[in-house]
């Protein structure tokens, strides 16, 4: 089935009284005539156009074939090119569109009658902080806070009094002035259902500013009902059903029992072309030795314990054929024994990432503390997915895996810039009595906890021998309270104008890190993939970095900075990329992309 590559636009303009037309595909023009125009609205139509046509269609790269359901091959597979991403579907509160802007697994239990006026108070109140700052420097001076203070102030009362919305979920008080909650601000339930899948036949298209496939998977209003878990967890079964590859015939046997739903996706995976001859079977668990961690890109780790595979905060991007080296394909993964995540955030929790896992293994979260007034639903969501097996950790706790093999769960400090009480853990992967620790996006709280401060890491030490790698971020994050999401309005009002932390990780720390837990080797890793980077979803460090990274970096300690300090502690740096490989109680011992020789061990 021959189809157009984009959306067919045609112009028409008068000129001088004579009628114009041009046509595109997407952005490229077409040099028309009149018979190419004529097979254009033909090809629209569905209907079959001359070879003359066709060949010029090719040689301007705008068509290409797709096969029909009856012209698939007996063996097929989601094309690894595909990006399936899941949007939550906004909701209508007093006349507004409401979507959520903080972390999923927070924000999507948050009510829109909560949520909306909490957003818009939010934004008034950071707005107003920039024009004050702006004053404050255009006079040459510092922003006075109590000044500044008490016009915030001002506006949260007035607020308030306009807003029943707001004087229902959460109480003002004056002396001293607080803004605390009536009544818990979350559900059990998700409020804006994740009802909408985008469809790109690759990553490149929506960077070149191609249109994807919308795909309602439901037109409900309102919040998540069963039918929308049933939607997710036949959409879910049957993307990981094509990850591997299977029979054609055993997709169409299996679809009706999993519903329209899945029925429709197929449809859609079908015309848009993104199903392929399924490949051949990964050899990823040959090439990864016992007390092997490999690094899959941004804070993503695979680790082999005592014969057994785990998967740390998966986040596995699509493809692009474009990629001077790809990311790995889902259907790479090996057999896993257990998944983990260490905190909420959205490059841990990664939506297109997890619908495209197997949900039958079972997937460990932090556990959260009940009493706060906002937390993490990361359980309920991932259940929400389709997940059977969710489970929760809290540090101190451990999981046996194999011979040998343990993942024992850790303390994780700040990254909590408004200071609700988030909790994460960090993991320590074990293998045969040797021990890595995965630190990730952790690092010293505003009040000074850390993983050092704390004597946490001299514990670990103590128990379980030199822990090697340590892998973490050089991220040095500060910033203004208020800058950060709406939940700042929940913390005391008195550090909304103060620098907070933000995974604040620099040479000292660093180097603190390694003598505290005694390790030979720092892996700096969890530093790509995030919309907040200036450099995007890009999958590997760019060998020149561009000037775009250097405002996000400004005053940052450079990476010289932190090998002298490190080494000092005995320790050396290493930048880790994608298909790095690791031993457990040692260091860096090869590189493994896909396809690639198993790592050779280095003593």
């Amino acid at each position: 089935m021959l189809v157009l590559t984009d959306k067919l636009r045609i112009e028409t303009e008068e000129r001088a009284g004579r009628l114009y037309t041009r046509a595109f595909v997407g952005h490229r023009e077409l040099t028309l005539s009149q018979a190419l125009l004529h097979s254009l609205l033909q090809l629209h139509m569905g209907r079959a156009i001359d070879e003359a046509a066709i060949r010029e269609l090719l040689s301007a790269g705008v068509l290409h074939n797709i096969p029909s359901e009856q012209e698939l091959p007996p063996q097929v597979a989601l094309s690894p090119y595909a990006v399936l991403e899941i949007e939550p579907q906004p909701q209508r509160h007093r006349g507004h569109s409401v979507s959520p802007q903080s972390s999923l697994p927070i924000s999507l239990f948050v009510p829109p009658a909560i949520l909306d006026p909490l957003q818009r108070l939010a934004a008034q109140l950071r707005q107003a902080y920039r024009d004050m700052l702006s004053a404050a420097l255009s006079r040459q001076q510092p922003l006075p806070i109590p000044q500044a203070l008490h016009v915030l102030t001002a506006l949260c009362q007035e607020a308030f009094a306009q807003s029943p919305d707001l004087a229902q979920a959460l109480t003002l008080t004056t002396a001293p002035f607080a803004i605390t909650a009536n009544r818990p601000l979350q559900t059990e339930t998700v409020q804006y259902p994740l009802r909408t899948l985008r469809m790109f036949p690759d990553r490149q298209s929506e960077s070149a500013g191609k249109e994807p496939r919308i795909l309602p998977l439901r037109s409900d209003t309102g919040p998540a009902t069963e039918h929308d878990h049933a939607a997710l967890r036949s959409c879910g079964e049957l993307l990981q059903r094509l990850q591997h590859g299977c029979t054609t015939q055993a997709v169409r046997e299996l679809i009706p029992q999993l519903g329209p739903t899945a029925r429709m996706l197929w449809h859609q995976l079908v015309a848009q072309g993104l199903l392929i001859p399924a490949p051949k079977d990964s050899d990823l668990a040959e090439q990864l030795p016992a007390g092997t961690v490999m690094h899959l890109g941004h804070a993503t780790l695979l680790a082999n314990l005592g014969g057994q595979l785990v998967l740390v905060d998966p986040w596995l991007p699509s493809a692009s054929v474009s990629d001077e080296e790809r990311p790995p394909f889902p259907q790479e993964l090996p057999p896993l024994a257990a998944i983990f995540i260490t905190h909420h955030h959205w490059d841990h929790v990664h939506l297109p990432t997890l619908l495209r896992l197997p949900k039958q293994v079972p997937i460990y979260v932090p556990e959260q503390d009940r009493n706060q007034v906002l937390l993490p639903r990361t359980e309920l969501l991932l259940k929400h997915l389709g997940f059977a097996q969710v489970r929760t950790l809290r540090p101190g706790q451990s999981v046996p895996f194999g011979e040998g093999g343990e993942v024992v769960a850790v303390p994780f400090y700040g990254e909590d810039p408004t200071l609700i009480g988030y909790a994460g853990c960090c993991y320590l992967l074990k293998h045969q009595g040797q021990a890595a620790l995965v630190h990730v996006d952790s690092g010293p709280n505003l009040s000074g906890q850390s993983t050092v401060s704390s004597g946490i890491g001299t514990a670990l030490l103590e128990k379980h021998g030199a822990l090697s790698p340590v892998f973490a971020t050089r991220r040095q994050e500060r910033g203004i309270m208020i800058e950060h999401t709406w939940e700042f309005l929940l913390a005391p009002p008195e550090k909304w104008l103060l620098p907070t932390e933000n995974c604040c990780t620099g040479a000292q720390f660093l180097a603190d890190l390694c003598a505290a837990t005694g390790s030979t080797c720092l892996a700096l890793y969890s530093e790509g993939g995030a919309d907040f980077y200036p450099e995007g979803t890009d999958f590997l460090r760019r060998k020149t970095p561009t000037a775009r990274a250097l405002p996000h970096q400004f005053l940052w300690d450079e990476l010289s900075d932190i090998t002298r300090a490190i080494s000092q502690v005995g320790a050396h740096l290493h930048m880790s990329t994608p298909y790095h490989c690791f031993q457990i109680g040692g260091g860096f011992v090869g590189r493994r992309p896909p396809g690639g020789p198993a790592p050779i061990a280095i003593d």
